[in-house]
């Protein structure tokens, strides 16, 4: 079985709350193009930008609904002290008591574009927002694509499981970069055959968070309120994509929650 760390969060404060849905697809298409490489011709000339252009999507944003949905494959999610770790932990125990074949991730991975991702969460490597964005969609890719990536394990019969998937991007890396942004450079992605929504007060998270002995810049009270709106935004705007949706509250016990999810997957592991 595959196994590997818990996943981190960027090292500063924030700069934007997740932002309206009143965002103009102009106003996002001219950002996202300038982050763009341009094209050059002869003699240094510069033509255009590789993207000229944003598909339309709903209430003028990007949005990539039409994404591919891998049935086999679980993401868990949640805010900081949710339990997804332990959750993984727990169901990936349960399946292997019931000798399914399974493995197990989380986001970043322990890859080498991973650790770097640890190193500029950590402050000891600087690095723009939009540079950790980049470099979560990235690990990302090679999460899903790589040699043992959950693509070969899913053709190969497995069920995946990742703790933490392109929900967290969407709910932790718009706390500073424009949501449309974010949502483009993780578009080419698939959706979680199933999603698992751990649900808990701040107040509750943020008790539980005192407990750790290392803590991190989203771990504040107000950032996590602007998290947890985030992620429910981010679940709802791919609510109707195909993926079957389980929130649970966390607050109830872990082998309650684990029960619960071996049920929600049930069609999946018959």
């Amino acid at each position: 079985m595959r196994s590997r760390t818990r996943p981190g969060r960027t090292k500063s404060g924030t700069t934007n709350s997740c932002p309206p849905t009143a965002i103009g697809m102009e106003t996002a298409r001219k950002k996202i193009i300038s982050r763009m490489p341009a094209l050059r011709g002869g003699r240094g000339t510069r033509i255009v930008p590789i993207l000229t252009e944003m598909p339309p999507g709903p209430e003028g944003l990007w949005m990539k609904r039409n994404r591919a949905v891998w049935n086999s494959f679980v993401a868990i999610e949640g805010i900081d002290g949710a339990g997804t770790t332990t959750l993984s932990k727990l169901l990936g125990a349960e399946l292997t008591r019931r000798n399914v074949l399974h493995t197990r991730g989380c986001e970043p991975t322990d890859g080498p574009i991973g650790k770097l991702i640890r190193e500029g969460l950590s402050g000891r490597i600087p690095m723009s927002h939009e540079t950790l964005a980049l470099l979560f969609s990235a690990d990302r890719r090679e999460h899903l694509f790589g040699p043992d990536g959950i693509k070969h394990d899913l053709d190969a019969g497995r069920i995946a499981i990742t703790d933490r998937y392109f929900f967290s991007s969407l709910a932790y890396q718009t706390l500073h970069a424009e949501w449309d942004w974010v949502d483009f450079i993780n578009g080419d992605y698939p959706l979680p055959g199933y999603l698992i929504f751990l649900s808990l007060p701040v107040e509750d998270a943020q008790k539980r968070i005192s407990k750790r002995i290392e803590k991190e810049i989203y771990e504040e009270t107000d950032i996590q309120r602007q998290v947890a709106d985030c992620y429910r935004r981010s679940i709802n705007t791919y609510r109707d994509s195909g993926m079957h949706i389980l929130e649970l509250d966390s607050r109830e016990p872990v082998d309650v929650l684990c029960d619960k999810s071996v049920k929600f997957l049930t069609e999946l592991l018959q």
